[in-house]
């Protein structure tokens, strides 16, 4: 009983969830979208080096090498998308 009650739970709290962060990322877009060009660039940089701090701290790979043996490229399965 308590799997099936967090089998639904999940998609309940994982939908408004992705939501909220996709209108965030909208909104920070279009922040950077209106800066100077000069500072466009360093927004964009500073958001990438953010965004990849968090995810190798939680453990995520972003970066795929094309040319290694076990990539991420190569390691995704249907079941995990």
């Amino acid at each position: 009983m308590r799997t099936l009650l967090l089998t639904a739970a999940v998609p309940l709290l994982l939908g408004p969830l992705t939501f909220v962060v996709m209108q965030q990322l909208k909104l920070l877009s279009k922040v950077v979208d209106n800066l100077p060009v000069t500072a466009k660039r360093f927004a964009v940089a500073a958001i990438a080096v953010l965004l990849t701090g968090v995810s190798k701290a939680s453990g995520v790979e972003l970066a795929c090498d094309a040319n290694a043996v076990d990539s991420c490229l190569t390691t995704i399965d249907q079941d995990a998308v």
